[in-house]
């Protein structure tokens, strides 16, 4: 017998699920071409993710799509067991636990049906050529069906493809070095995600996607901006828009109660599911709202009427005739969609159905000679204490002071009490007529609940049939919302819109939002990538902003991927396919590697990845080992980096490195001085860590002779030649004319502006 083995994560959860995120379920198979195929489920809102790509031997795409999915569970084939992949996600995600099911679970003719007779299927793919990710969707719709106990319904599935040459890509230790969504402590409110405040759970959803895997797609950005921008110049709108979208409730949350049934329904079930229908009828109503909102304030971005779209739907008022003309419009109208028994017994209208109606007059006479039972009692005995008291387990009863026992019950009214027991100075009593018509009470309870039912489960059919418009409405909802996030975040940092170029990425007086949120004090910064100047050498003193900086471009470029506007005058970027980050030190004692190991292992891993349209940002590079090792691989690793032409910055303390700008013309030097930037190296009679030392209780002539032990290895490194120096700045020159007369090419009226400053010099 094939049972599913499971391999328990060796420590506990160290990314918290954050608020808008739920636990997912992937599924991941891989061929021998090394394509990699994954499904996952969000197992709040049941909807479908899939994928499929080619990925290279650090399996950077795999990891990263993981790290934005944050599965709790991971699904493989149990022939991937000594596989490389399976180690690699092992070793770099150890809080997933791994569970290995039977190759034939992987059956992609079976995957391929399931996304055809999918109810709605967002960048529709051939099944054919995905057919690695249709592997994937098999093997995870069936391990869910077999380990939660569910039926799926396959023609409600919302499935959306994912292409990966559309997205951004950020690796798994950028986006946690950066404290994308969670910060290193655990916390989500500082973390980036936690600076924009979104209303609704698929809005949060939304930010977390595009905050960890951004779009590199220049259509989709500059739609997101024009509507940001849009929504900033109209603050009623932003206020109309955030109001409402307060008072939606979990839009996915339904759907997935419709997309999935549980093997043996029940009471509580069908209860939940009639509390299903009246939250998506307050939806409903909710979105027919904001459709009234968007077309008052005559929107006029694109996105904007792609939602407008989606909330005019006809569908949408068909199902809320079919609530209305079911469901009782007091119940209908309740805001607290927990129903109970009370609310069971008039759910449905009156003339609806005969035999419900039939059975609610049966159930109200029951109740009135319940009623009057417990009045002939307390007037028979002469005893006001006798009260009529109801709960789940036993019905109706009495509730007495205990001298009533001491009175000829018999006599008074007829019969005994009977289920006798004590309560403090109160006796709980009942009597067999009592018993008798709580038995037919609850009797004909139980036949309205089971007529009531049957109309709500007509009304779910009905629900699931217009499916597509709840996952449209939904979707709409999401995006808005998170617009008016980005809105609002534009707003309190008093940012401005990005704009993209190739090849040059321009930030003028940019603030880190983190620190200007913290303290008015941060300065800022500058910095400017050409064509020209790929590499950027950074050094400064320690504590002087470096690293600051470093997670500030990163930022930067991940918001105006993600079509927000940017905390910066003015801000130019190209469109990257990886941002790449080697910040902080982890070495590893568990894995027995070195800080300097892990360190060249982690630019090994950038340097296989990167492409020219990549960004890399490494911190303190080679500083885990002796100077001359740590120089020599510093060295090495940015002549590499000048070579794959992406735009990089390295900092470091070995100022020596600064030397390379006299070699080639693509490096460019900056310093940072108390969180200034600066251009050219940073200039400094002594070492830092000297002055530092020299506040110390050290004795004062060690720091001479550590002084001049400074300066003697300074000037014998000194080896470059002024010949070196000048050719480099001639190319570097020459680089920069043709990198100006190619801009000019894509802008007539910069090219007219040129000639004219050319002919004045001339004259």
């Amino acid at each position: 017998m094939n049972t599913p083995i499971s391999e328990r994560p060796s420590s506990s959860r160290k990314t918290p699920i954050t608020p808008g995120d739920a636990p997912c379920i992937v599924s991941l198979i891989e061929n021998r071409a090394r394509e990699v195929g994954l499904a996952c489920i969000n197992m709040k809102n049941f909807q479908i993710i899939i994928t499929q790509f080619v990925d290279n031997q650090t399996y950077i795409n795999t990891l990263s799509t993981l790290y934005a999915w944050d599965p709790i569970e991971l699904i493989m084939c149990k022939t991937a067991q000594e596989s490389a992949l399976k180690s690699r996600i092992s070793e770099q995600m150890k809080e997933i636990t791994i569970t290995l099911v039977p190759r034939k679970c992987f059956d992609e003719t079976k995957g391929g049906e399931i996304y055809s007779h999918s109810a709605s299927k967002i960048n529709e793919v051939d099944i054919e050529i995905k057919y690695v990710s249709m592997a994937a969707l098999s093997a995870l719709i069936d391990y869910i069906e077999s380990s939660q106990n569910i039926m799926i319904y396959r023609e409600t599935l919302k499935v959306t493809f994912s292409h990966l040459d559309s997205l951004l890509v950020i690796d798994f230790s950028t986006a946690k070095s950066l404290e994308l969504v969670v910060t290193l402590e655990g916390s989500t409110k500082e973390s980036l995600a936690g600076l924009f405040e979104c209303k609704t759970q698929p809005g949060l959803r939304m930010l977390r996607a595009n905050l960890l895997q951004p779009s590199r797609d220049i259509g989709v950005i500059n739609g997101r901006l024009d509507a940001v921008e849009e929504i900033i110049r109209s603050t009623p709108l932003r206020i109309e828009i955030k109001n409402i979208l307060a008072l939606i409730p979990n839009t996915e949350l339904v759907t997935s109660r419709l997309v999935q049934k549980p093997q043996q329904t029940s009471s509580q079930y069908m209860k939940a599911q009639a509390g299903n229908i009246i939250i998506i009828r307050q939806i409903l109503m909710q979105s027919k709202v904001l459709l009234d909102t968007l077309m008052k304030h005559a929107v006029q971005a694109s996105i904007f009427r792609g939602i407008i779209d989606n909330l005019y739907d006809s569908r949408i008022e068909d199902l809320l005739n079919d609530i209305d003309q079911i469901m009782d419009p007091d119940i209908a109208a309740l805001k607290n969609p927990k129903i109970n028994k009370a609310h069971c017994i008039s759910l449905v209208r009156d003339g609806i159905d005969s035999l419900l109606d039939i059975a609610r007059l049966i159930y109200s006479n029951n109740l009135d000679e319940i009623h009057k039972l417990s009045s002939n009692f307390k007037y028979k005995l002469n005893e006001p204490s006798i009260k009529l008291m109801q709960n789940e387990s036993r019905g109706y009863f009495l509730s007495f002071d205990q001298e009533v026992l001491k009175k000829n019950i018999l006599a008074a009214i007829g019969e005994h009490f009977v289920q006798i027991s004590k309560k403090g100075k109160k006796c709980l009593a009942s009597t067999p007529s009592l018993i008798s018509l709580n038995e037919s009470l609850k009797s004909t309870q139980n036949e309205i609940v089971n007529l009531t039912f049957n109309h709500i489960e007509e009304l779910i059919c009905k629900a699931r049939s217009k499916i597509l418009c709840l996952y449209n409405v939904s979707h709409a909802i999401a995006t808005l919302d998170l617009l008016i996030a980005f809105a609002e975040f534009s707003s309190v940092f008093n940012a401005k819109r990005p704009q993209f170029q190739p090849g040059v990425l321009l930030l003028k007086q940019v603030k880190n939002p983190f620190i200007e949120l913290k303290t008015k004090k941060f300065h800022p910064l500058d910095c400017k990538f050409t064509e020209v100047t790929s590499l950027q050498i950074l050094t400064g003193t320690n504590s002087s902003g470096k690293t600051t900086f470093l997670k500030t471009s990163a930022l930067t470029a991940i918001l105006a991927h993600a079509g927000c506007f940017i905390p910066a005058q003015e801000s130019i970027f190209p469109i990257f396919d990886y941002i790449l980050t080697r910040i902080g030190e982890r070495e590893s004692l568990e894995h027995k590697s070195s800080g300097f190991l892990a360190e060249m292992k982690d630019c090994s891993y950038i340097l296989q990845t990167a492409s020219r349209n990549s960004f890399i940002l490494i911190d303190e590079v080679g500083k885990g080992s002796s100077h001359e090792d740590g120089l020599a691989m510093a060295w090495a690793i940015c002549e590499n980096l000048l070579q794959i032409g992406c735009l990089a910055i390295v900092s470091t303390h070995f100022s020596q490195l600064t030397s390379l700008e006299d070699f080639y013309p693509g490096i460019n030097n900056i310093h940072t001085s108390s969180f200034k930037l600066e251009s050219g190296r940073c200039e400094q009679e002594y070492g830092y860590g000297i002055s530092l030392a020299a506040s110390s209780a050290l004795p004062k002539s060690l720091i001479e002779n550590a002084q001049t032990f400074s300066s003697e290895i300074c000037m014998k490194f000194s080896f470059l030649s002024n010949k070196n120096a000048f050719l480099a700045n001639t190319n570097r020159k020459s680089l920069e004319i043709a990198n100006e007369i190619l801009l000019l090419k894509e802008s007539p009226e910069n090219l007219e502006k040129a000639l004219r400053n050319l002919k004045q010099k001339l004259v």
